[in-house]
């Protein structure tokens, strides 16, 4: 009969359907894969310890303020061996904006988020304790924190310099200081509300 089809030109026609639609697909996942990798942007987060007293949560607290302003899928966020070009760069005690923008040239960074901690302490100071107020707790937080915007060439610093005595249970600890300190210049470099 002319108007039927045999079921194995049948199963030939649907498979060759089958592998375009798949080729079609491939095609176009990667094709915006593209032109997503193009858009997003490189952010180095680098941090120096000079106190010695950092520990990995304050680490993970600072990473976190600043991945929420440069955060997926418009930036991917880079630290550790990914930035080791910029921080060679960044590494002396004064820098200026030709240091910042040899830094983001190393590693191809669009932004660069600096954090350098002088003084980074908490104790309790049982000499000034009084009987009726309990410890005091002294905090040392010292510190720069830089923003820096490569295709823009903007800077913001802001110089950490707390040096206070707290009683026991109403201080804040050095980490929360540079943490929301962090968070408000990373916010202010990219126009967006201030968190708190």
């Amino acid at each position: 009969m002319p108007g039927r089809v045999k079921l194995s030109e049948y199963s030939e026609v649907t498979g060759m359907k089958k592998i375009i639609s798949l080729v079609v697909l491939l095609v176009g996942l990667l094709a915006a894969t593209s032109v997503f990798a193009v858009e997003q942007q490189r952010a180095g987060f680098i941090v120096y310890d000079y106190s010695g007293n950092m520990e990995a949560e304050d680490y993970k607290s600072f990473r976190t303020v600043t991945r929420w302003a440069y955060r997926f899928p418009y930036y991917v966020l880079l630290e550790g061996k990914d930035v080791a070009a910029a921080r060679d760069v960044l590494g002396q005690r004064v820098i200026d904006r030709k240091e910042l923008l040899q830094a983001a040239e190393a590693d191809n960074l669009d932004v660069v988020v600096l954090v350098r901690l002088y003084d980074f302490l908490e104790f309790i100071d049982t000499s000034r304790s009084g009987m009726e107020n309990g410890p005091i707790v002294r905090i040392d937080a010292c510190g720069d924190l830089i923003v820096y915007r490569r295709d823009s060439g903007k800077v913001l610093v802001d110089k950490v310099n707390e040096r206070e005595f707290y009683d026991l249970g109403n201080h804040k600890t050095p980490g929360e200081i540079f943490k929301w300190r962090l968070s408000d210049l990373v916010n202010r470099m990219e126009g967006r509300e201030l968190i708190r």
